[in-house]
């Protein structure tokens, strides 16, 4: 089966809105190292080369609705593992908090947060030869992959709602789905 989405595929400018367009632009300049691109007025396109990879737009009183449908964070992508080292490194000699770190098993991720709360991941791509997922089969087999999320996930998400459903007034069962997180009431 062919993929879905074309290996180079590349996803557009992001576009934010700031509280302060002066402190987001020192931030992403010193912290993030984006440079302007193009300003005018309450906006400004920071990228790196001539590419723009982010829009900020002064929205005075603008902040991060929490909990709420919308952007969780945008990505930046760096092109190797060492230029991954050299974004912690500058991060650390900077002063530039980290919120976490994480091994994807087909990426390695940086999160952050700038002035706004607006999340930030920095990546890199481990080549698409050896991405695999959490049980180790390799993602490149399309057919596996549909089978395992469409099929095999999708049977323990009825049983686990089925579980909940016949545990909803017996004691003894809720609880010990309780102590499996599966999040049963009643």
């Amino acid at each position: 089966m062919a993929s879905l989405i074309d290996s180079e595929a590349k996803v557009g400018t992001v576009a934010l809105s700031v509280a302060d367009l002066e402190r987001s632009l020192s931030y992403y300049q010193q912290s993030i190292g984006l440079a302007v691109l193009n300003r005018s007025g309450a906006s400004a396109a920071l990228g790196v080369g001539t590419t723009p990879l982010l829009c900020l737009h002064e929205a005075p009183g603008a902040r991060v609705v929490r909990r709420a449908t919308g952007l969780y964070h945008f990505a930046l992508r760096v092109p190797s593992r060492r230029d991954l080292a050299r974004v912690i490194r500058h991060f650390a000699e900077s002063g530039t908090r980290i919120g976490g770190a994480s091994d994807h098993l087909f990426s390695e991720a940086l999160y952050l947060s700038d002035p706004d709360g607006h999340g930030i991941e920095i990546y890199r791509d481990r080549p698409r030869d050896t991405w695999y997922d959490s049980r180790g089969k390799q993602v490149a087999d399309i057919a596996a992959a549909e089978h395992f999320y469409a099929e095999v996930l999708v049977l323990q998400r009825d049983f686990i709602r089925n579980c909940q459903a016949a545990a909803a007034g017996a004691c003894g069962v809720r609880s010990r789905l309780d102590s499996f997180g599966l999040g049963c009431t009643g």
